[in-house]
């Protein structure tokens, strides 16, 4: 999330803003271009939400993993039930602004030893996150530790890579970092912190809601929202020690901000809702600066197999040309959904002619060798050695990487001692149960 310019003594009665919340950062460039943009109206929908088009939004998943042994499943950051559960609710919370998200089938995996990391936190995030990109796509990277970060998001005219990173982690302590994802993605649609300072400190009467704050005018002035002190993480209602505190400006009643809003740095089980004028934002934002991710139809795995026969073809093409024209009633030919078959239907044809993608799972490309992992990333099957440990490291009975100095230290490890979050059994015939620390 946002890591904004915050005054360092903006609250002295409160704890210090909690920057390991959300890495992304306004940057000085930002200052024109945004007013430039609010001047313009550029961030005002071109149409009311009710009744606009539908968009699409194709989601490509990357995720850390770490190899396994023989007969033994690898380590992911985020398995794919807890992904398909993110979708739902990125879903559910960008409905209003009629904006939708599809995931692409299959999952980009990526090894940290193939960027020089270590599992399972990643120290150089932006390189992770930079790592086998999409275009037309909202990439979103996972790892279960990003240097202290919660996640890292990307605005339209952020000078870094316009990607996604999320610790799949707890965040501050947290286990469910739902609402945090849907917080950057609120950033990657330009929406900032409710308690933004970049553009100045937004008085709580709203007198200067249009050029300060978070430029949002329907999201009440608010303060940094430390959650861990100042919200009760049962009633997601602000604690008393965070209340009667006056605003900025003169004649300000006391604060009164939103502890539910995606964009606070409220509890993340806290964070459920957008407000109108936000959602008018995220719309005009898609409209206007992210038009290369609108309704690509990368989610689709053969997009031209109309007939579902795994290839695109002549047989595919004769639907086209038999259905050319306005639609009326059903219309498979209508690839593009515009309610119309026509020559950019016949494009989405012919450039995708041939078989259709090998794989939608991993278990499409299982080549019998247990030395490998078998990955589908995005319809292509790929057969990578299983990474070696880290110098000092052995595989334990399970494939794990563990210190080889933890055989025979005179401690049994059969499970019961963890080496970066993952249980260490050296209680096997093949390290002579733990060198006899397990017993004969």
């Amino acid at each position: 999330m946002i890591t904004t310019l915050v005054a360092a003594s903006l609250f002295q009665n409160y704890a210090p803003i909690n920057h390991e919340y959300c890495g992304l950062l306004l940057e000085p460039q930002a200052k024109q271009i945004v007013m430039d943009r609010q001047n313009a109206g550029l961030y005002q929908p071109n149409a009311s939400l009710l009744g606009t088009e539908q968009l699409v939004i194709t989601v490509a998943w990357h995720v850390l993993i770490n190899g396994a042994a023989e007969g033994q499943p690898p380590e992911v950051a985020i398995d794919e039930p807890t992904l398909a559960d993110m979708l739902d609710a990125m879903n559910d919370a960008f409905a209003p602004a009629n904006i939708s998200f599809a995931a692409m089938p299959g999952m980009n995996y990526i090894s940290p030893e193939s960027f020089d990391e270590t599992w399972p936190e990643i120290s150089n995030v932006d390189r992770f996150r930079s790592t086998n990109v999409l275009p037309n796509a909202l990439n979103i990277y996972w790892a279960p530790q990003l240097s202290g970060l919660c996640g890292i998001s990307a605005f339209t005219f952020s000078s870094g890579p316009p990607t996604i990173a999320m610790a799949s982690g707890p965040c501050a302590g947290w286990p469910d970092v739902t609402g945090v994802l849907v917080h950057e993605v609120g950033h990657w649609f330009d929406l900032f912190h409710t308690f933004e300072t970049f553009y100045g400190e937004e008085c709580v009467s709203g007198s200067n809601c249009n050029d300060a704050g978070d430029l949002v005018c329907d999201t009440p002035a608010s303060f940094g929202l430390e959650f861990g002190s100042c919200v009760n993480p049962d009633t997601c209602n602000l604690r008393a020690s965070c209340s009667n505190e006056p605003g900025p400006c003169a004649g300000d009643e006391d604060y009164n901000p939103s502890t539910t809003n995606y964009m606070s740095y409220s509890y993340p089980r806290c964070l459920t809702e957008f407000s109108q004028l936000q959602y008018e934002r995220i719309r005009a934002t898609a409209e206007n600066f992210r038009t290369d991710y609108l309704n690509t139809f990368l989610h689709v795995t053969c997009p031209g197999d109309i007939n579902v026969d795994g290839a695109v073809n002549f047989s595919d093409l004769q639907f086209v040309l038999s259905g050319w024209g306005i639609c009326a009633g059903e219309c498979p030919a209508d690839l593009n959904q515009d309610l119309e078959v026509n020559f950019s239907d016949l494009q989405i044809i012919l450039s995708g002619w041939g078989n259709c993608n090998s794989c939608l799972a991993n278990g499409d490309c299982d080549d019998g060798d247990p030395s490998t992992l078998d990955m589908c990333i995005f319809g292509v099957c790929y057969n990578a050695p299983v990474p070696e440990c880290p110098a000092g490291e052995i595989k334990d009975c399970n494939g794990n990487c563990a210190p080889a100095d933890w055989l025979g230290d005179g401690l049994c490890d059969d499970g019961a001692y963890a080496h970066n979050g993952v249980p260490i059994d050296f209680n096997c015939e093949e390290f002579n149960a733990d060198e006899g620390d397990c017993g004969p």
